[in-house]
């Protein structure tokens, strides 16, 4: 999973915003909701989540203090 930050290439428009991809290809598809422009990169970052994920009840975790 890729996280990147991208502006839109739009005369006048400064939207800048987040898009989470499977793989880069995804981002060609990518246009600004503001105003329907491309958009172009600014920095690409990988996210892989550790896994297993254990998710600690509130109770649980009061115990164990």
């Amino acid at each position: 999973m890729f996280e990147i930050d991208v502006t839109c290439t739009g005369p006048g428009c400064e939207e800048e915003f987040q898009v989470w991809v499977e793989d880069l290809g995804g981002l060609d598809t990518v246009v600004c909701d503001a105003c329907g422009h491309s958009v172009v990169t600014l920095s690409v970052a990988a996210y892989e989540p550790e896994l297993p994920v254990r998710i600690v009840r509130a109770r649980e975790l009061a115990a164990v203090r």
